[in-house]
């Protein structure tokens, strides 16, 4: 989680963007009590194989704004048949021919 920690002796709000539409945030935008924090859950829930690289602006009403580098990469499962190329030699119609194949994850994820 980000933890927004208001130090004042106010109550303020903030409201935080970022200009990657697969990082969500709840609550996007709210108030922070004087001397207290926010809790903000960030969910990243990407599209695609994708390398993120962004930053999230946090505004705070009458203060300064922040930023946190956010960064990421999404990973699929790669796999591989071997062997590459098969010869099934002769085969003659309504005769079936069996041979073996391999299947070979290229990555440390689980592959199904």
């Amino acid at each position: 989680p980000l933890i927004l920690t208001n130090r004042s002796p106010v109550a303020t709000e903030f409201a935080l963007t970022c200009d990657s539409d697969s990082l969500l945030f709840e609550p996007q935008s709210g108030a922070i009590e004087a001397l207290s924090e926010v809790e903000i859950t960030v969910q990243f829930r990407p599209h695609k194989c994708e390398r993120l690289r962004s930053v999230i602006r946090i505004d705070v009403l009458n203060g300064d704004s922040r930023y946190v580098a956010v960064r990421g990469e999404v990973q699929a499962p790669t796999v591989t048949l071997l062997p590459m190329d098969m010869d099934l030699g002769t085969t003659f119609v309504d005769i079936p021919v069996s041979t073996q194949v391999v299947l070979r994850n290229l990555t440390n994820l689980p592959a199904q």
